[in-house]
């Protein structure tokens, strides 16, 4: 479950032309934590 969300948030970002950096900057976020939670890592 937790990886399909987080495919589906990758694939969402890059649909939208957004690098990880600028929607974790968006988010208030660690780009490192975004790439983590993309990575079904982290929830």
């Amino acid at each position: 479950m937790a990886t399909q969300v987080a495919r589906r948030i990758a694939a969402a970002r890059t649909a939208c032309g957004v690098s990880q950096e600028v929607l974790a900057e968006r988010l208030g976020m660690a780009t490192r934590n975004l790439q983590r939670i993309e990575g079904g890592r982290q929830n």
